[in-house]
């Protein structure tokens, strides 16, 4: 169990989770579904959306509420360690949900965050 895991069982707010497990899990649904239609879905490709679409939804929030705490970071960690492991079947490591909270928090620090998550997901929002 690595710390994330450990930090995640220890301090995760089970209504913080289930109020950010839909919409997200709805968003990394679509967003999968069309990059894989949209020439193929790598791993490297599931992280760095998992990272984008993490941030979108962190981005959403401080618009609404002004603010993100360190307590929905850690549901939303959650949230995405449980839809990895149910949808990547014994292809997602621990290795995999640090290199999304890496990313998430690399991008958080950017002060150009949003537009570059946008830049990135905006091509998954075309259907053909």
């Amino acid at each position: 169990m690595t710390l994330i895991s450990l930090m995640i069982l220890f301090k995760m707010n089970n209504e913080l989770k289930h109020q950010i497990k839909t919409p997200l899990t709805i968003d990394l649904e679509m967003f999968l579904a069309q990059k894989t239609a949209n020439g193929g879905l790598q791993k490297q490709d599931a992280l760095d959306i998992g990272s984008n679409a993490a941030c979108a939804f962190i981005h959403n929030i401080e618009k609404e509420n002004g603010t993100f705490s360190d307590d929905e970071l850690i549901s939303l960690i959650a949230v995405l360690e449980d839809f990895y492991n149910e949808t990547f079947v014994g292809e997602f490591t621990n290795d995999d949900l640090n290199i999304i909270v890496f990313n998430i928090l690399i991008l958080r620090k950017d002060p150009n965050s949003e537009e570059r998550v946008n830049n990135y997901l905006k091509p998954l929002f075309t259907f053909d």
